[in-house]
C-alpha cells in the first residue's frame, strides 16, 4: 500500500477530495452534560462526606452540620438534578449547622441561593447583586 492509498481507521480518516462546508450553530446553548454531571457528583460526594463526619468543621469555628440539614440538602440536590436544573456553583456550611447552595444565573448579578437551615427547612432566595428580590420557603 502506498501513501496515497489509505484505509479509514479509528485514528486516520480517508482523505477527502474536496472541503465539506459546515455552519456553526451559534444560537444553541453550549451543552456541558459531562462537566455538569461531574459537578453534581462532586456536590453529592461533599454531602456524603459531611454526613459521615458532621463535626469535621468544628475546628473552623462552625457548629457541626445537623443530620436534618444534610438530609434536606441531599433531597434538594436530588430534586434539582432530577428536574434538570443547573448544578449549584458553590456549597458551604453556614455557621449554625446548616448548608448554603448558590447558583449564578445567566443574567448578570442574579443569583439563586438555597439556605438549608439546621432544622431542615429550606429558604429559596433570589439576589440581584447584594439586594434580595425574592424569598420563599
Amino acid at each position: 500500500m502506498n501513501m496515497t492509498e489509505s484505509k479509514s481507521t479509528a485514528f486516520v480518516s480517508v482523505e477527502l477530495d474536496e472541503f465539506v462546508p459546515t455552519t456553526a450553530d451559534t444560537e444553541s446553548p453550549i451543552a456541558r452534560i459531562g462537566l455538569d454531571n461531574e459537578h453534581w457528583e462532586n456536590l453529592i460526594n461533599r454531602l456524603i462526606t459531611w454526613a459521615q463526619k458532621p463535626d469535621m468543621l468544628a475546628n473552623e469555628g462552625i457548629e457541626p452540620l445537623t443530620h436534618k440539614a444534610i438530609a434536606a440538602a441531599a433531597c434538594l440536590v436530588v430534586e434539582l438534578k432530577k428536574i434538570g436544573a443547573k448544578c449549584p456553583d458553590s456549597v458551604a456550611p453556614d455557621p449554625n449547622g446548616g448548608i448554603v447552595l448558590k447558583s449564578q444565573t445567566g443574567a448578570p448579578d442574579l443569583a439563586i441561593v438555597f439556605h438549608v437551615w439546621d432544622d431542615g427547612t429550606i429558604d429559596r432566595c433570589v439576589f440581584s447583586g447584594s439586594r434580595l428580590v425574592e424569598r420563599s420557603g
